[in-house]
């Protein structure tokens, strides 16, 4: 098969390349816009942790005071840790001990079994 296209001037090829390198500029640059504001919000990320983790604690408050001698030197309390102590568990023995009584078929046979 023999196709008889027409020739195409090289003016339309350079009006295509144009185009098509004019988008390749649009995308590219709008690529790297989005790549800059992500670093910069990355940056601002950081120098807000940053400056966070820089901050000095706050001022641990005085401990409280029960009484004050005139002239003397203040009264300081410190607060020991509380121990929980666990109330001792008292087992009640039994008065006596189970008895428990099985009978069987036989009217001469019974099992008397004692539980403690």
């Amino acid at each position: 098969m023999n196709f008889d296209f027409p020739e195409v001037s090289p003016a339309v090829y350079d009006e295509v390349r144009q185009r098509v390198l004019g988008e390749i500029r649009r995308q590219r640059k709008a690529r790297n816009a989005v790549r800059m504001m992500a670093a910069a919000a990355a940056c601002a990320v950081l120098v807000v942790t940053g400056l966070l983790a820089l901050r000095q604690p706050a001022a641990a408050p005085a401990p409280p005071m029960l009484a004050r001698v005139p002239g003397g030197p203040p009264v300081v309390v410190r607060a020991s840790p509380m121990r929980h102590r666990r109330a001792n568990r008292q087992r009640a023995a039994p008065a006596q001990p189970l008895l428990v009584r099985l009978e069987t078929d036989d009217p001469n046979v019974v099992i008397l079994w004692i539980v403690d």
